[in-house]
């Protein structure tokens, strides 16, 4: 039954590539845990006639007098949101630029206990409400079509003097000057007092240019980019909101726009809906997709490529932002395990494998697309290869590869004549034809399954017979997971899997900077590296590399102070609305990186003396590195800790510094208010600059550290009188 679907669709390559995965999801491959792929909901439920019929899908039954008669079906990725909520109840679940002594001395743990991760990751619960529901997947059997409008979450709009404005008059020069939050400002004014006519009045093509300007590329995915590297702690001693908070209230935004304006009759247009999907996407949330993909049926509008595509990203990459969770991809037997269980931890709940995991929902989501004639492209492929490794699935990995692209991963391993494996050729106008993407989810896709071997040679492979740049990305994505994969770990530990050799990462670094690709490392990339000349004592090469990595924090550094000085001017000079909220953007964003940066280089630091500690023997590679250790502290006096103490042959040197950080602190916190007031933005005023937890969050985080507390003084208690015991029965004996 499932190829009559397919027969449908006169797609044949992308027919066979899904033969291909149904085969082998049949039991043909293993995954990463050792176990058989699971099938999929169709074949557990054997080949009957509501085979075919994926919830919500109706239009592909064998009704030939209705579907002649031209009667309109409900169709496509469509489900019931009550489902999984009951299902829940049922199981018992309820429903400034960044000065350098902005972060304070503490050292941040870098490998958290499970309270430790699960206490930080309960005070998002405002986001957790808004997305209850994708943890359970979107695939439940539909009892009835649920209505759209119905379930987008309705910020209320709030009171507040930015909404005195003339929307009449401001909005289209709000449009003209790309001023995003002018523009949502205008659109709340007039839902505020309930001016229908206005919000009507707006044609279509000035609402396409409301989202366009609106989609989160253009602010919002950028501070993501950033949110990447930080923790949910570090979010919060950098007085920041954790992405997921910022996604969470921009989403809002988005929908509420989108249900106004389908409260005024007019239906938005396909265009319009992809770019929503988009924003979805960009966001890393499947909720918002889903939200959208109803509403865009309800409307009557049939997907194209670009929305499959989207909703299916919107899935594979759900919570992408989320502090802690990206390396939970990885496919190992705990986290596998962890992944495919009924009740999933948080970090793990965006990675569901097996039953309606990632892989099956992307799966039932491609067929879909190709049973309503979009023809599949090499995005769409991308997101498949993708969604197969997620779930440890390499093998269907290898053979879509093949099956598409003709790239034969087992013979480029082998290391074949590459006259004799060489790849399929598509014209440049081909909708398959490879782009950059592929790389990074080649590279993602090998890394996560534990073969960065395979990744580098693959990714060679492919570049160079399509001629495809490797950017920087693709690098970094290389660079990290051979930065996870050769970090040191007890011999017996579950991580080890695909283990590499600790100078693998060097080597790595050599081969990137170096002749033919001669990449610019990121700040990143250097953290990384000198994390992995921590773990080889390598302490007079980790100074030299801060020493090269020092210019591009002045850099950032640099545009941070630029940005600020830009914001003060339009400011005091009274300049429009839309140059000091460019302004403000920018300054919020070069604060956040520099921030980010000084953090780092601060942990460097501690680095050098914790390279210094392991190495307990006084040798003499270390005692010459301590005569040279107090100017090294003062070349990076300004990113020291207050105290330093460290050993040497005689004794031990205590050393403090005070001022310069104080009065950086001091200078900040004077001029970063202000400014922040006299520049307020109506969404995401308290995202970048001086964010607060709510007193409830607060409370909540007091009352877990001293249940912590409390736990590990009855612990020390327990330990002291078992070794007293001890020691009295033991002399007894």
């Amino acid at each position: 039954m499932l190829f009559f679907l397919l027969g449908r669709t006169g797609h044949r390559e992308s027919r066979r590539v899904l033969q291909v995965v149904w085969n082998i999801g049949q039991g043909q491959g293993k995954r990463a845990d050792g176990a058989s792929h699971k099938p999929t909901l169709a074949q557990r439920r054997g080949y009957g006639d509501d085979v075919l019929k994926w919830p919500g899908q109706h239009v592909l039954r064998d009704d030939d007098d209705a579907r002649d008669a031209g009667s309109k079906s409900t169709w496509g990725l469509s489900w019931d949101n009550n489902t999984g909520r009951d299902r829940r109840e049922h199981l018992g679940h309820p429903e400034g630029e960044g000065d350098e002594g902005d972060e304070g001395d503490a050292i941040l743990p870098q490998n958290r206990t499970r309270d430790d991760l699960l206490g930080i990751e309960s005070q998002l619960d405002l986001w957790e409400r808004f997305e209850s529901e994708t943890a359970q997947g979107p695939y439940t059997p539909a009892q009835k079509q649920t209505e759209a409008d119905e379930e987008a979450p309705e910020p209320a709009i709030l009171t507040n003097s930015l909404l005195d404005v003339d929307y009449k008059n401001e909005l289209q020069p709000a449009l003209d000057k790309r001023a995003s939050d002018l523009v949502i400002r205008c659109l709340y004014a007039a839902a505020q007092v309930h001016d229908q006519d206005f919000l009507a009045s707006i044609s279509a093509p000035m609402f396409s240019q409301i989202l366009e300007l609106l989609e989160p590329n253009q602010f919002v995915a950028k501070l993501g980019t950033a949110h990447i590297e930080l923790s949910t702690a570090l979010a919060a001693s950098m007085n920041i909101a954790p992405m997921r908070e910022v996604a969470f209230e921009y989403n809002k935004t988005l929908l509420r726009i989108l249900k106004d304006r389908r409260s005024t009759g007019h239906i938005p247009t396909l265009d319009d809906y992809v770019l929503l999907l988009r924003s979805a996407r960009l966001l890393g949330s499947h909720k918002m997709a889903g939200i959208v993909w109803r509403s865009l049926l309800k409307d009557g509008i049939q997907p194209d490529t670009r929305c499959f595509n989207h909703y299916m990203a919107s899935l594979v990459w759900n919570g992408m932002h989320s502090a802690g969770s990206r390396h939970k991809v990885r496919a190992i037997p705990f986290f596998m395990m962890a992944r495919s269980a009924a009740h999933r931890d948080r970090r793990f709940s965006n990675y569901r494998v097996g039953d309606r995991g990632v892989k099956e929902e992307t799966m039932k989501a491609f067929g879909e697309m190709l049973a309503f004639g979009a023809v599949a492209d090499h995005e769409s492929f991308q997101i498949l290869i993708t969604a197969c490794a997620r779930d440890g699935d390499i093998a269907t990995v290898k053979a879509i590869l093949q099956r598409v692209w003709g790239i034969d991963v087992q013979s480029i391993m082998e290391g074949k004549d590459e006259a004799t494996i060489a790849p399929k050729s598509f014209s440049d106008d081909s909708p398959i034809r490879p782009q950059s993407s592929l790389l990074f989810a080649l590279a993602h896709a090998f890394g996560i399954n534990n073969d960065v071997p395979s990744a580098l040679r693959v990714v060679d492979f492919v570049a160079r017979h399509y001629e495809l740049e490797i950017t920087s990305e693709i690098w970094n994505q290389l660079f990290e997971w051979t930065f996870v994969l050769a970090h040191q770990r007890r011999p017996d530990a579950p991580e080890n899997a695909g283990k590499l050799p600790i100078g693998s990462v060097l080597g790595l670094w050599e081969t990137m900077t170096g002749p033919p690709y001669f990449i610019k490392p990121t700040l990143g990339m250097y953290s990384r590296l000198i994390s992995n000349l921590v773990d080889r004592k390598y302490t007079s090469k980790i100074i030299e590399v801060m020493r090269e990595a020092m210019p591009l924090h002045r850099a950032d550094a640099d545009a941070a102070h630029k940005a600020r000085r830009r914001l003060a001017a339009a400011v005091q000079e009274g300049k429009p609305v839309d140059d000091i909220e460019m302004s403000r953007k920018e300054w919020e964003y070069t604060r956040m990186i520099h921030a980010r940066n000084v953090f780092w280089l601060r942990r460097w630091v501690r680095q050098i003396l914790t390279s210094l500690n392991i190495r307990n023997v006084f040798d003499g590679g270390k005692a010459k590195f301590l005569d040279e250790l107090p100017r090294v502290l003062w070349e990076w006096r300004r990113y020291a800790p207050r105290k330093v103490q460290y050993e040497i042959a005689s004794g031990f040197i205590d050393l403090e510094f005070h001022e310069e950080r104080d009065a950086s602190r001091r200078r900040s916190a004077d001029r970063l208010h202000p400014l922040k007031e006299k520049s307020r933005r109506y969404v995401g005023n308290d995202w970048a600059v001086e964010h607060k937890m709510s007193d409830k969050n607060l409370e909540e985080r007091e009352q877990r550290r001293c249940s912590k507390a409390a736990a590990r003084e009855e612990q020390n208690f327990r330990r002291l009188v078992g070794g007293h015991l001890a020691k009295e029965f033991g002399s007894a004996l």
